[in-house]
């Protein structure tokens, strides 16, 4: 799954490292020597919120994933216009954006 950074400057797959919240209220990703910030909170409540957040929706796109594979024939029947709505149902599941401060509730 890829995550989006708050201030939308950065772009992650969590496949690749790690993501964690800090005491400070810092979501960050870790891969090696690699450190990205990808949200400042205003407290480390709502940093583990925001982590719950993505376990969330990681969770949400595995599903999707289950769901095509059981239903890829299906996909053979739909016209373009059904094909191109499923289609962006599924890119949105695809990236996670960082919430803004006042989307998190503690």
């Amino acid at each position: 799954m890829l995550i989006r950074s708050k201030n939308k400057m950065h772009i992650v797959n969590i496949e690749n490292g790690v993501v964690s919240a800090e005491g400070d209220g810092t979501v960050t990703f870790r891969a090696g020597k690699i450190r990205v910030v990808l949200g400042e909170y205003s407290s480390a409540q709502k940093a583990f919120k925001v982590l719950d957040m993505i376990q969330e929706a990681y969770a949400d796109e595995k599903v999707v994933e289950y769901t095509l594979a059981l239903q890829e024939n299906e996909f053979k029947n739909m016209t373009r216009d059904q094909l191109l709505s499923a289609r962006a149902g599924i890119l949105k599941k695809a990236v996670f954006q960082m919430p803004n401060e006042s989307d998190v509730e503690e």
